[in-house]
Protein backbone atom coordinates (compact mmCIF):
# COMPACT_ATOMS: atom_id res chain seq x y z
CA UNK A 1 0.00 0.00 0.00
CA UNK A 2 1.53 3.48 -0.90
CA UNK A 3 0.13 6.68 0.40
CA UNK A 4 0.62 10.31 -0.87
CA UNK A 5 -0.54 13.65 0.33
CA UNK A 6 -2.45 15.70 -2.05
CA UNK A 7 -1.78 19.57 -2.98
CA UNK A 8 -4.26 21.85 -2.61
CA UNK A 9 -5.43 25.32 -4.34
CA UNK A 10 -3.08 28.40 -3.38
CA UNK A 11 -3.64 30.61 -0.95
CA UNK A 12 -3.39 33.33 1.42
CA UNK A 13 -0.52 36.18 0.89
CA UNK A 14 0.78 34.01 -2.49
CA UNK A 15 -2.40 34.12 -4.42
CA UNK A 16 -2.98 38.07 -3.49
CA UNK A 17 0.25 38.39 -4.79
CA UNK A 18 0.05 36.30 -7.62
CA UNK A 19 -3.31 38.66 -8.71
CA UNK A 20 -1.03 42.04 -8.37
CA UNK A 21 1.31 40.37 -10.52
CA UNK A 22 -1.27 40.36 -13.33
CA UNK A 23 -1.14 36.54 -13.87
CA UNK A 24 -3.81 34.56 -13.58
CA UNK A 25 -3.87 31.69 -11.09
CA UNK A 26 -6.87 31.13 -10.43
CA UNK A 27 -7.17 28.42 -12.82
CA UNK A 28 -3.95 26.23 -12.14
CA UNK A 29 -4.78 24.64 -9.08
CA UNK A 30 -5.64 20.91 -8.41
CA UNK A 31 -9.37 20.19 -8.48
CA UNK A 32 -11.56 20.44 -5.15
CA UNK A 33 -12.13 17.58 -2.53
CA UNK A 34 -10.27 14.31 -2.37
CA UNK A 35 -8.11 12.43 -4.46
CA UNK A 36 -9.06 9.25 -5.62
CA UNK A 37 -7.70 5.68 -4.85
CA UNK A 38 -6.65 3.18 -7.69
CA UNK A 39 -5.31 -0.32 -7.96
CA UNK A 40 -3.36 -1.49 -10.61
CA UNK A 41 -3.20 -4.57 -13.19
CA UNK A 42 -0.34 -4.90 -14.49
CA UNK A 43 3.44 -4.92 -13.00
CA UNK A 44 3.98 -1.42 -11.86
CA UNK A 45 5.22 0.54 -9.48
CA UNK A 46 4.04 3.97 -7.71
CA UNK A 47 6.80 6.50 -7.30
CA UNK A 48 6.73 10.86 -7.09
CA UNK A 49 6.23 12.97 -9.57
CA UNK A 50 9.54 14.84 -9.65
CA UNK A 51 12.18 16.60 -12.76
CA UNK A 52 14.80 13.43 -13.73
CA UNK A 53 12.28 10.58 -12.01
CA UNK A 54 12.20 7.17 -14.83
CA UNK A 55 8.44 7.75 -16.14
CA UNK A 56 7.66 3.91 -17.35
CA UNK A 57 9.17 0.74 -16.74
CA UNK A 58 10.07 -0.45 -20.18
CA UNK A 59 11.90 2.83 -21.10
CA UNK A 60 14.43 4.76 -19.52
CA UNK A 61 12.67 8.10 -20.36
CA UNK A 62 12.90 10.68 -17.47
CA UNK A 63 10.79 13.71 -16.36
CA UNK A 64 12.17 16.51 -18.75
CA UNK A 65 10.09 19.09 -16.87
CA UNK A 66 8.19 19.09 -13.85
CA UNK A 67 5.24 22.25 -13.47
CA UNK A 68 5.32 23.26 -9.31
CA UNK A 69 0.95 22.04 -9.15
CA UNK A 70 2.21 18.45 -9.71
CA UNK A 71 5.60 18.27 -8.07
CA UNK A 72 5.36 15.74 -5.34
CA UNK A 73 2.09 13.92 -6.35
CA UNK A 74 1.91 10.00 -6.70
CA UNK A 75 2.00 8.81 -10.32
CA UNK A 76 1.84 5.02 -11.74
CA UNK A 77 4.92 3.84 -13.51
CA UNK A 78 4.00 0.93 -15.80
CA UNK A 79 4.64 0.11 -19.22
CA UNK A 80 4.21 2.39 -22.09
CA UNK A 81 1.82 0.51 -24.14
CA UNK A 82 -0.90 -0.04 -21.64
CA UNK A 83 -1.96 1.40 -18.60
CA UNK A 84 -4.87 -0.55 -16.62
CA UNK A 85 -6.28 -0.13 -13.42
CA UNK A 86 -9.54 0.31 -11.24
CA UNK A 87 -11.18 2.72 -8.85
CA UNK A 88 -10.90 2.02 -5.32
CA UNK A 89 -12.04 4.99 -3.90
CA UNK A 90 -14.25 8.04 -5.49
CA UNK A 91 -12.09 11.29 -5.97
CA UNK A 92 -10.16 13.50 -8.68
CA UNK A 93 -8.19 11.91 -10.93
CA UNK A 94 -5.08 12.99 -13.54
CA UNK A 95 -3.72 12.05 -16.70
CA UNK A 96 -0.94 13.02 -19.16
CA UNK A 97 -0.66 12.59 -22.22
CA UNK A 98 0.87 14.44 -25.64
CA UNK A 99 -0.07 17.32 -27.25
CA UNK A 100 -3.07 16.45 -30.34
CA UNK A 101 -0.63 17.12 -33.09
CA UNK A 102 0.61 15.27 -36.19
CA UNK A 103 2.66 12.16 -35.21
CA UNK A 104 2.11 12.54 -31.61
CA UNK A 105 0.99 9.62 -29.77
CA UNK A 106 -1.91 11.54 -27.97
CA UNK A 107 -4.53 9.67 -26.45
CA UNK A 108 -6.31 13.38 -26.41
CA UNK A 109 -9.87 12.13 -28.03
CA UNK A 110 -9.90 9.00 -25.90
CA UNK A 111 -9.70 11.24 -22.70
CA UNK A 112 -12.03 13.83 -24.07
CA UNK A 113 -14.26 10.27 -24.37
CA UNK A 114 -14.05 9.29 -20.96
CA UNK A 115 -15.11 12.22 -19.70
CA UNK A 116 -11.55 14.07 -18.67
CA UNK A 117 -11.07 17.81 -19.10
CA UNK A 118 -8.26 19.95 -19.88
CA UNK A 119 -6.47 21.26 -16.18
CA UNK A 120 -4.41 24.39 -16.03
CA UNK A 121 -1.22 23.18 -14.32
CA UNK A 122 0.77 26.75 -15.16
CA UNK A 123 2.08 26.07 -19.08
CA UNK A 124 -0.10 24.66 -21.29
CA UNK A 125 1.81 21.88 -22.23
CA UNK A 126 5.40 20.86 -20.97
CA UNK A 127 8.33 18.48 -21.96
CA UNK A 128 7.61 15.16 -20.39
CA UNK A 129 11.38 13.39 -21.59
CA UNK A 130 13.34 14.06 -24.45
CA UNK A 131 13.08 17.28 -26.79
CA UNK A 132 10.52 16.58 -29.32
CA UNK A 133 7.26 18.31 -29.74
CA UNK A 134 5.46 15.28 -29.85
CA UNK A 135 6.69 14.53 -26.25
CA UNK A 136 5.19 17.76 -24.76
CA UNK A 137 2.00 16.73 -23.01
CA UNK A 138 -1.02 18.41 -21.84
CA UNK A 139 -2.86 17.52 -18.32
CA UNK A 140 -6.36 16.41 -17.78
CA UNK A 141 -8.34 15.82 -14.96
CA UNK A 142 -11.63 13.71 -14.01
CA UNK A 143 -13.83 12.73 -10.98
CA UNK A 144 -14.12 9.13 -11.42
CA UNK A 145 -15.89 6.55 -9.77
CA UNK A 146 -15.70 3.64 -7.58
CA UNK A 147 -15.59 0.36 -9.48
CA UNK A 148 -14.61 2.25 -12.78
CA UNK A 149 -12.18 0.02 -15.02
CA UNK A 150 -9.65 2.19 -17.50
CA UNK A 151 -7.53 0.29 -20.27
CA UNK A 152 -5.43 3.23 -21.79
CA UNK A 153 -3.60 2.52 -25.09
CA UNK A 154 -0.16 4.13 -25.49
CA UNK A 155 0.48 6.62 -23.75
CA UNK A 156 -1.00 8.35 -20.95
CA UNK A 157 0.64 8.55 -17.26
CA UNK A 158 -1.76 8.73 -14.25
CA UNK A 159 -1.14 10.62 -11.08
CA UNK A 160 -2.63 12.37 -8.48
CA UNK A 161 -4.48 9.36 -6.25
CA UNK A 162 -3.86 9.26 -2.70
CA UNK A 163 -3.32 5.27 -2.75
CA UNK A 164 -2.49 2.63 -5.11
CA UNK A 165 -2.56 -1.04 -4.75
CA UNK A 166 -1.13 -4.20 -7.05
CA UNK A 167 -4.31 -6.47 -7.91
CA UNK A 168 -3.09 -10.15 -7.51
CA UNK A 169 -3.74 -12.05 -10.45
CA UNK A 170 -6.27 -14.58 -10.55
CA UNK A 171 -5.23 -18.06 -10.55
CA UNK A 172 -4.92 -19.81 -13.92
CA UNK A 173 -7.16 -22.52 -12.29
CA UNK A 174 -9.93 -19.89 -11.36
CA UNK A 175 -10.47 -18.55 -14.87
CA UNK A 176 -14.30 -18.18 -15.61
CA UNK A 177 -13.74 -17.35 -19.35
CA UNK A 178 -14.07 -19.04 -22.62
CA UNK A 179 -13.22 -22.88 -23.02
CA UNK A 180 -10.93 -24.35 -25.52
CA UNK A 181 -11.02 -27.26 -27.51
CA UNK A 182 -8.17 -28.51 -25.78
CA UNK A 183 -9.87 -27.84 -22.03
CA UNK A 184 -7.78 -24.56 -21.41
CA UNK A 185 -9.63 -22.18 -19.55
CA UNK A 186 -9.35 -18.48 -21.00
CA UNK A 187 -9.45 -15.37 -17.80
CA UNK A 188 -12.77 -13.30 -18.59
CA UNK A 189 -10.55 -10.26 -19.11
CA UNK A 190 -8.05 -9.72 -22.05
CA UNK A 191 -5.40 -9.79 -22.31
CA UNK A 192 -4.73 -11.47 -19.17
CA UNK A 193 -2.95 -9.56 -16.13
CA UNK A 194 -0.39 -12.13 -16.61
CA UNK A 195 0.32 -11.49 -19.89
CA UNK A 196 3.27 -8.93 -18.78
CA UNK A 197 6.97 -9.24 -17.73
CA UNK A 198 9.08 -6.55 -16.91
CA UNK A 199 11.95 -5.37 -18.93
CA UNK A 200 13.28 -8.02 -21.32
CA UNK A 201 12.18 -11.16 -19.34
CA UNK A 202 9.59 -13.75 -20.85
CA UNK A 203 6.40 -13.79 -20.81
CA UNK A 204 4.96 -16.14 -17.97
CA UNK A 205 2.91 -18.87 -19.56
CA UNK A 206 0.55 -19.93 -16.69
CA UNK A 207 -1.34 -22.50 -18.51
CA UNK A 208 2.13 -25.04 -18.79
CA UNK A 209 2.06 -24.69 -14.66
CA UNK A 210 -1.22 -25.21 -13.88
CA UNK A 211 -2.80 -27.67 -16.96
CA UNK A 212 -6.07 -29.20 -17.40
CA UNK A 213 -6.30 -32.74 -16.25
CA UNK A 214 -7.18 -33.86 -19.90
CA UNK A 215 -5.81 -32.51 -22.93
CA UNK A 216 -7.44 -33.25 -26.58
CA UNK A 217 -4.83 -34.18 -29.24
CA UNK A 218 -6.93 -35.64 -31.46
CA UNK A 219 -7.99 -32.25 -33.56
CA UNK A 220 -4.21 -33.24 -35.67
CA UNK A 221 -0.76 -32.56 -35.19
CA UNK A 222 0.60 -31.63 -32.51
CA UNK A 223 3.87 -29.14 -31.51
CA UNK A 224 6.05 -30.79 -29.05
CA UNK A 225 8.65 -27.47 -28.29
CA UNK A 226 7.81 -27.48 -24.23
CA UNK A 227 6.14 -30.49 -22.13
CA UNK A 228 2.87 -29.54 -21.82
CA UNK A 229 1.30 -32.75 -23.95
CA UNK A 230 4.05 -34.71 -22.83
CA UNK A 231 3.03 -36.51 -19.36
CA UNK A 232 6.41 -38.56 -19.40
CA UNK A 233 9.92 -39.37 -21.91
CA UNK A 234 13.41 -40.50 -21.94
CA UNK A 235 13.57 -38.05 -24.40
CA UNK A 236 16.41 -34.94 -23.91
CA UNK A 237 15.13 -31.44 -24.86
CA UNK A 238 18.22 -29.50 -26.48
CA UNK A 239 18.59 -25.78 -27.52
CA UNK A 240 21.19 -24.05 -29.61
CA UNK A 241 21.71 -20.32 -29.34
CA UNK A 242 21.28 -18.78 -32.47
CA UNK A 243 24.24 -16.98 -33.88
CA UNK A 244 24.89 -13.92 -35.94
CA UNK A 245 25.58 -13.83 -39.27
CA UNK A 246 29.32 -11.79 -40.29
CA UNK A 247 27.60 -9.78 -42.70
CA UNK A 248 24.70 -8.42 -40.61
CA UNK A 249 23.23 -6.03 -40.83
CA UNK A 250 22.29 -7.27 -44.22
CA UNK A 251 20.37 -4.10 -44.98
CA UNK A 252 21.74 -0.87 -44.10
CA UNK A 253 20.40 2.79 -45.52
CA UNK A 254 21.58 3.56 -49.27
CA UNK A 255 18.79 5.03 -50.71
CA UNK A 256 17.49 8.45 -50.52
CA UNK A 257 14.41 6.98 -49.26
CA UNK A 258 16.76 5.36 -46.49
CA UNK A 259 19.08 8.22 -45.65
CA UNK A 260 16.07 10.43 -44.47
CA UNK A 261 14.54 13.18 -45.75
CA UNK A 262 13.42 16.23 -43.23
CA UNK A 263 13.17 15.24 -39.87
CA UNK A 264 13.44 11.19 -41.12
CA UNK A 265 16.36 10.26 -40.15
CA UNK A 266 18.30 7.00 -42.02
CA UNK A 267 16.69 4.03 -41.57
CA UNK A 268 16.20 0.71 -43.39
CA UNK A 269 15.34 -1.87 -40.54
CA UNK A 270 11.76 -4.13 -40.26
CA UNK A 271 10.65 -2.87 -37.29
CA UNK A 272 7.53 -4.71 -36.39
CA UNK A 273 7.17 -5.29 -40.46
CA UNK A 274 7.80 -8.99 -41.43
CA UNK A 275 10.44 -11.15 -43.05
CA UNK A 276 8.53 -13.92 -45.49
CA UNK A 277 9.63 -17.01 -47.48
CA UNK A 278 7.50 -16.71 -50.25
CA UNK A 279 7.03 -20.67 -51.94
CA UNK A 280 5.19 -19.32 -55.22
CA UNK A 281 8.19 -16.85 -55.75
CA UNK A 282 11.27 -18.85 -54.02
CA UNK A 283 12.04 -15.39 -52.59
CA UNK A 284 12.49 -14.04 -49.52
CA UNK A 285 10.44 -10.92 -49.00
CA UNK A 286 10.88 -8.39 -46.23
CA UNK A 287 8.82 -5.07 -45.62
CA UNK A 288 10.79 -2.28 -43.93
CA UNK A 289 11.25 1.27 -42.68
CA UNK A 290 12.44 3.32 -45.27
CA UNK A 291 13.14 6.35 -43.18
CA UNK A 292 12.41 6.83 -39.48
CA UNK A 293 8.70 6.58 -39.16
CA UNK A 294 8.48 6.96 -43.35
CA UNK A 295 6.39 5.11 -45.47
CA UNK A 296 7.26 0.90 -45.96
CA UNK A 297 9.35 -0.29 -48.76
CA UNK A 298 9.80 -3.65 -49.91
CA UNK A 299 13.15 -5.60 -50.77
CA UNK A 300 13.64 -9.28 -51.60
CA UNK A 301 16.23 -12.09 -51.40
CA UNK A 302 17.16 -15.37 -52.92
CA UNK A 303 19.32 -16.11 -49.67
CA UNK A 304 18.16 -13.57 -46.94
CA UNK A 305 21.43 -11.59 -46.92
CA UNK A 306 21.97 -10.12 -50.72
CA UNK A 307 18.93 -8.13 -50.90
CA UNK A 308 17.32 -6.36 -54.05
CA UNK A 309 15.30 -3.24 -54.13
CA UNK A 310 12.92 -3.19 -56.93
CA UNK A 311 11.92 -0.13 -58.92
CA UNK A 312 7.87 -0.15 -58.17
CA UNK A 313 5.55 2.34 -59.68
CA UNK A 314 3.68 3.60 -56.28
CA UNK A 315 6.50 6.38 -56.14
CA UNK A 316 8.53 6.23 -59.24
CA UNK A 317 12.07 5.03 -58.90
CA UNK A 318 11.64 4.07 -55.46
CA UNK A 319 10.81 0.58 -53.66
CA UNK A 320 8.12 1.93 -51.28
CA UNK A 321 5.18 0.30 -51.38
CA UNK A 322 3.19 2.26 -48.75
CA UNK A 323 3.45 5.90 -49.40
CA UNK A 324 3.66 8.44 -46.36
CA UNK A 325 0.83 10.75 -46.05
CA UNK A 326 0.71 14.17 -44.47
CA UNK A 327 0.21 14.72 -40.65
CA UNK A 328 0.49 10.74 -40.69
CA UNK A 329 3.18 9.17 -39.06
CA UNK A 330 4.19 5.52 -39.90
CA UNK A 331 4.53 3.58 -36.94
CA UNK A 332 4.64 -0.16 -36.91
CA UNK A 333 4.00 -2.59 -39.58
CA UNK A 334 2.86 -6.34 -39.49
CA UNK A 335 3.21 -8.46 -42.35
CA UNK A 336 1.50 -11.98 -42.74
CA UNK A 337 1.69 -14.28 -45.95
CA UNK A 338 -1.57 -15.88 -45.72
CA UNK A 339 -1.33 -19.52 -47.79
CA UNK A 340 -4.62 -20.58 -46.46
CA UNK A 341 -6.71 -17.40 -48.42
CA UNK A 342 -9.50 -18.53 -50.65
CA UNK A 343 -9.00 -14.63 -52.40
CA UNK A 344 -5.71 -14.32 -54.14
CA UNK A 345 -6.47 -10.45 -54.15
CA UNK A 346 -5.67 -10.56 -50.45
CA UNK A 347 -2.36 -13.39 -49.62
CA UNK A 348 -0.27 -10.52 -48.28
CA UNK A 349 -2.13 -8.89 -45.31
CA UNK A 350 -0.76 -5.67 -43.42
CA UNK A 351 -1.72 -3.96 -40.26
CA UNK A 352 -0.32 -0.78 -39.70
CA UNK A 353 -0.37 0.86 -37.45
CA UNK A 354 -0.03 4.98 -37.52
CA UNK A 355 0.17 8.71 -35.40
CA UNK A 356 -2.48 9.70 -35.49
CA UNK A 357 -5.01 7.10 -37.45
CA UNK A 358 -4.56 4.15 -35.02
CA UNK A 359 -4.62 0.59 -36.75
CA UNK A 360 -5.06 0.33 -40.30
CA UNK A 361 -5.57 -2.55 -42.80
CA UNK A 362 -4.47 -3.20 -46.47
CA UNK A 363 -4.12 -6.74 -48.53
CA UNK A 364 -1.98 -7.36 -51.81
CA UNK A 365 -1.90 -10.38 -54.29
CA UNK A 366 1.65 -9.91 -54.66
CA UNK A 367 2.97 -8.22 -51.61
CA UNK A 368 3.92 -4.70 -53.67
CA UNK A 369 0.61 -3.69 -54.87
CA UNK A 370 -1.62 -2.55 -52.07
CA UNK A 371 -5.42 -1.34 -51.99
CA UNK A 372 -7.11 1.21 -49.78
CA UNK A 373 -6.47 0.91 -46.42
CA UNK A 374 -9.59 -0.45 -44.25
CA UNK A 375 -9.64 1.43 -40.12
CA UNK A 376 -9.84 -1.26 -37.53
CA UNK A 377 -11.35 0.97 -35.23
Amino acid sequence: MHCCKTRRFLSGMLAIFAIACGVSWAQAALPEGDAASIAFRREGEVDTFRKDVVLFTDRGYTLAECPDLLEGLSFLRGSIDLTMFRIEKSGWLLALTPEPIPRAASQHELLLELGFDPLDVGPESFQLFGQNEIDRVRAYWKHVLEGDEYRLPKWVVVLGFDNAQQIEPVPWRENTGELLYNGIRLPEGWPPDTAYAPGFDPLPVPYLEDPPEVLSIDIGRQLFVDDFLIQETNLTRQWHRARRHPASPVLTPETELERGRGDHVPMAAPFSGGVWYDPRDQRFKIWYHAGWFDGTAYAESSDGLHWERPALDVEPGTNRVIPGREGVMRDSAAVILDHWTSDPRQRFKMLLWGRPTGGEVYTSPDGKSWGEPTPTF
